[in-house]
Formats: C-alpha cells, sequence, structure tokens
C-alpha cells in the first residue's frame, strides 16, 4: 500500500530538507513518514549500533529534542506525551 511505500522511502527525510533520499522537507513529507522518522531515530536511541551507545528513554528522547530540524513538532511533541 502507498501508505507503507511512504513511511519507508522517506523516513529518513528531515523536516528542514537535510534528509535522504531526496531531500524534502515540511509538508512535502507524507504525514506517516514524519511519524515513522520519529519512532524509527527512538528506537535507534534505545538499540545503539556499532557506532552509538544504547541510550536510556529519556537520554532517547533529549537528543531527539537537541536534534532541531529534524522531526515535526507537534508530532514530537504527542510522541513524547505517549511514551
Amino acid at each position: 500500500p502507498q501508505l507503507v511505500l511512504d513511511a519507508c522511502l522517506f523516513h529518513h527525510e528531515r523536516m528542514d530538507g537535510r534528509g535522504f533520499p531526496q531531500a524534502c522537507q515540511g509538508e512535502e513529507l507524507p504525514l506517516v513518514a514524519r511519524m515513522a522518522a520519529i519512532c524509527d531515530t527512538f528506537d535507534f536511541h534505545l538499540t545503539g549500533s556499532d557506532r552509538t551507545q544504547a541510550l536510556d528513554p529519556a537520554a532517547a528522547i533529549a537528543a531527539m529534542r537537541a536534534d532541531e530540524g529534524a522531526f515535526d513538532a507537534e508530532i514530537l511533541r504527542a510522541f513524547i506525551e505517549t511514551v
């Protein structure tokens, strides 16, 4: 479905246009992709990788808040309230 394709294709885009693969920004990004970007980043912070250490949920949220221009502010706020 298009909804799934949008989440997969655009979840590495940023609200400020500095993402990839197409450097889309703001309202150009499908809503589902803006939501998926937040979930994906939160999971990445909690899990860590070979280059980064896993964070606790509060530190993950702090890191995401500090990443200005990355996320839809309203969706991030709702995500934080939910988590």
